[in-house]
C-alpha cells in the first residue's frame, strides 16, 4: 500500500519537530524530503535496454582509447570498458556517450574537455573504418564488418587481453578504439589562447583610448557625454590557427622514378598474374607518412602527370606482434606484402564483376556502386 505525503496528518510533523527540539539536535523536519537518487524509472530502463526498445537485440561494444600522439599504444588511464547497446542505436550516439565517459578522466589532467569531432572510432591497432560506415546503426555496422572477408581483419583480430572476454561474452561482440586526434585538440586550444590574447590586446588599446579622451574631455561637458556613450566593438576573432614562431612544420620531399607493375586476373578462370609494364612514372613523395595503420604507413605521392596517388609501405606483417616492437621490414619483404595485397584486391574485383554479371543475367537488381581501389606496384 502506498501513502502519499499529503495523507500524513499535520500532527505527525508537529510531534516529530517537538521530539527533535527536545534532543536539541537543531534538525528540521522537511515536509518533502529530496529524492535519494537522480535516476528516474525511464532513465534506468533506457540504460537496461542499451538505448533501444525492450526486447531489442543488443551487441556488446568493448572500447579502449588511443591518442594520435602515441599511436603505438592505447592509454589505459583514460579508461576501457564494455557495454551492451541496442542494434538500432546510431554509432554517433554511442560515440557521444563514450566521449563523455572518457572526458571524466580526461578532465583530471586537462582544463579543456574533448569534443566529439576530435574523437573517431577505429579498430584495434588504429585501423581506419571503411568509408561511409561511421554513421551506420550498430546493427548495420556489425553486419558490414562480420562478413567472411572482413571479420578476420576487423572483428576477430584483437589483442590478447581481450580474447578471454570474447570467449566468455554471450552474443555478438565488437572491439573498438576511441582515437583522439591530438593535433586537432591542440590546435583548438592554441586558437582559443590566441583569441584570448587578442581580446586582451584590444581591451588594452580601447582602455588607453578612453583614458586619453577623458583627459581631453575636461574642456567641455559635451565631450564627457560623448565619452560615456562610447561603445566597445566586439573583439576580432580568427578561425585560423595562430602562426606562432616555430609552430610551422616544413615537410620534405624526395624525387623518385618508378616502373609500373600491374596485377591482372583471367576473365574466365580468375587466375592472377603480375605483369611488368614499360611505363615509368616520375614524381615526388613526402618523406613522412600522412596516415598510420596497424601494419603499414601511407605516403603522398605526386607524379609529374598531376594525379595524386597514395603510396603504402608495410612496417610489420602481423598484428600478433606488440605495437612498436616489430623489426623493420626489408625492401623485398615489403614488396612481397604489396604483391599479396594486390593479389587480394584483384581477386575481389574479379569476383565482384562476376557477381554483377550473374545478377544481371538472373534479372536481379543489385547495388553496383561497390568498387575496389585501382592499385598497382612499382619496382
Amino acid at each position: 500500500m502506498h501513502a502519499s505525503q499529503e495523507n500524513i496528518a499535520e500532527t505527525h510533523f508537529d510531534r516529530a519537530a517537538a521530539v527533535m527540539k527536545c534532543f536539541g539536535s537543531g534538525a528540521t523536519m522537511s515536509r518533502r524530503p529530496p529524492p535519494g537518487t537522480t535516476f528516474t524509472t525511464e532513465s534506468l530502463l533506457h540504460h537496461e535496454h542499451g538505448g533501444g526498445s525492450p526486447g531489442e537485440d543488443k551487441i556488446t561494444v568493448v572500447w579502449a582509447v588511443r591518442e594520435s600522439k602515441s599511436p603505438n599504444k592505447t592509454n589505459p588511464d583514460l579508461g576501457t570498458s564494455a557495454k551492451r547497446w541496442a542494434v538500432s542505436l546510431p554509432l554517433p550516439d554511442i560515440k557521444a556517450h563514450l566521449v563523455a565517459t572518457v572526458n571524466i578522466e580526461w578532465g583530471r589532467s586537462n582544463s579543456t574537455l574533448l569534443l566529439n569531432e576530435e574523437v573517431t572510432f577505429r579498430f584495434h591497432g588504429g585501423k581506419l573504418l571503411e568509408p561511409d560506415t561511421a554513421n551506420m546503426t550498430l546493427g548495420q555496422f556489425y553486419s558490414f564488418y562480420s562478413t567472411p572477408s572482413r571479420a578476420p581483419i576487423y572483428l576477430t583480430n584483437i589483442p590478447t587481453q581481450w580474447k578471454q572476454l570474447a570467449k566468455t561474452t554471450r552474443g555478438s561482440i565488437i572491439f573498438l578504439e576511441l582515437y583522439i586526434d591530438s593535433i586537432m585538440f591542440k590546435n583548438r586550444i592554441e586558437m582559443s589562447d590566441g583569441h584570448s590574447s587578442t581580446d586582451s590586446l584590444i581591451d588594452s588599446v580601447l582602455d588607453s583610448s578612453v583614458k586619453r579622451k577623458r583627459t581631453l574631455s575636461s574642456v567641455s561637458e559635451g565631450a564627457n557625454r560623448n565619452i560615456s556613450m562610447i561603445k566597445r566593438p566586439a573583439p576580432m576573432k580568427s578561425m585560423f590557427v595562430p602562426t606562432n614562431a616555430g609552430s610551422v612544420k616544413v615537410h620534405q620531399r624526395s624525387s623518385i622514378t618508378l616502373k609500373k607493375i600491374i596485377c591482372i586476373a583471367d576473365s574466365v578462370t580468375g587466375k592472377v598474374e603480375f605483369e611488368e609494364t614499360t611505363e615509368l612514372i616520375s614524381g615526388t613523395i613526402r618523406d613522412e607518412p600522412f596516415g598510420h595503420g596497424a601494419m603499414k604507413n601511407a605516403y603522398q605521392f605526386n607524379p609529374s602527370n598531376g594525379n595524386v596517388l597514395v603510396a603504402k609501405r608495410f612496417y610489420r606483417i602481423s598484428d600478433s606482434e606488440d605495437d612498436g616492437m616489430a623489426p623493420p621490414l626489408s625492401v623485398l619483404d615489403n614488396q612481397d606484402q604489396i604483391y599479396l595485397e594486390l593479389h587480394r584486391l584483384t581477386i575481389a574485383a574479379h569476383f565482384l564483376k562476376a557477381f554483377f554479371l550473374h545478377a544481371k543475367q538472373c534479372g536481379t537488381d543489385v547495388y553496383t556502386g561497390i568498387l575496389f581501389h585501382v592499385s598497382f606496384s612499382f619496382s
